[in-house]
């Protein structure tokens, strides 16, 4: 009697596998203070042609906690193999807004990145000017683009998955597949291993002031942004003066003379810039020489105008004249001869 209940409670005490639920094994995590959380499991199923995942290697994951990372998943499965990639399924934005200038383009960019409508223009261009022109704005836009793409991979923050959000794990080898699928029921906790937990960025207020950190440019880096994007501010304008000095003058294709004017410089504030002169200039300097000059006298009301103007200042001259007259009489000193 006493084998039989013996070998009753070793049967008791072997774990059981884990619950099925509608083709999917029930996997039950411990997150913090005894509080489950249960995921979904299965074997992925190719249901197209254009899937690539491996069907014997992929691991379909449903339910994940919002927390979830690499670090997670491979601490959770360390046991059963080796995880090659995660394919996350509706991961929310984590990238940190940069402050960073962007040029208004109409050209449009293709697939593999490549300026389609650009090169389609340049064969239909038939002015080198214009060429040029888009040439420069298309290396520019590349540029930019770069440097937020770069900026873009250093300000990243922790993956944040919505509610009951999915995921494909590949692995190295197919039995790691098959042992997970396997899996009994035991207290599993949802955690990182301590080599790893370095490398995980934080939640809650920290993460929000790591976003407020990494939103605020570098001051050094900003500054060598500006100072590079002025260099080349600076060369474009001289590259136009020179063309616009080779262009002067010249007789075009048609028999045309393109007439140019030069535009005054300015400042950066708006104001006019002012260069020095010698004091032989200054002297020789009229003010009134260089007001515009206006036709007088040329049209009928410029005449009629005139003729009035002149009647109201003889009889002003008029009235001064008849009080002063008056003045002098009434002091008895008026002598008319």
């Amino acid at each position: 009697m006493t084998e039989v209940k013996s070998k009753a409670n070793n049967k008791n005490k072997e774990a059981k596998p884990l619950e099925d639920f509608y083709g999917f094994k029930v996997l039950p995590v411990i997150v913090k203070d005894n509080i489950r959380h249960f995921m979904y499991m299965t074997q992925h199923e190719v249901r197209s042609a254009s899937d690539t995942l491996p069907a014997d290697r992929t691991l379909f994951l449903v339910n994940l906690p919002i927390d979830t990372t690499d670090a997670h998943l491979q601490y959770l499965f360390r046991s059963h193999g080796s995880i090659a990639s995660i394919v996350y399924h509706g991961v929310t934005a984590t990238s940190v807004p940069q402050h960073t200038s962007s040029l208004d383009s109409n050209e449009s960019t293709s697939a593999d990145g490549s300026y389609t409508s650009t090169l389609i223009e340049d064969k239909k261009a038939k002015n080198k000017q214009q060429y040029k022109k888009r040439k420069h704005q298309t290396a520019q836009q590349e540029e930019i683009t770069q440097m937020e793409d770069s900026q873009e991979n250093k300000a990243q923050l922790r993956r944040i998955l919505h509610s009951g959000a999915s995921a494909h794990v590949i692995f190295t080898q197919a039995k790691a597949l098959s042992s997970i699928l396997a899996m009994t029921r035991i207290i599993r906790k949802w955690e990182v291993d301590e080599k790893d937990i370095k490398n995980v960025q934080p939640l809650g207020f920290q993460r929000y002031m790591l976003a407020f950190e990494m939103s605020r440019p570098d001051h050094g880096e900003l500054q060598e942004q500006v100072d590079s994007y002025m260099m080349k501010f600076k060369e474009n304008e001289y590259q136009k003066e020179r063309e616009l000095l080779q262009r002067m003058n010249q007789m075009d294709d048609d028999g045309f003379v393109v007439v140019s004017r030069h535009k005054k410089k300015r400042n950066t504030d708006g104001e006019i810039q002012v260069t020095a002169t010698s004091s032989v200039a200054k002297d020789s300097y009229d003010p009134s020489k260089a007001k515009k000059k206006e036709l007088v006298d040329f049209y009928r009301f410029q005449l009629r105008e005139k003729k009035q103007n002149e009647l109201l200042e003889l009889r002003k001259r008029f009235e001064e004249d008849k009080v002063k007259i008056d003045r002098l009489k009434q002091s008895r000193k008026f002598r008319p001869f």
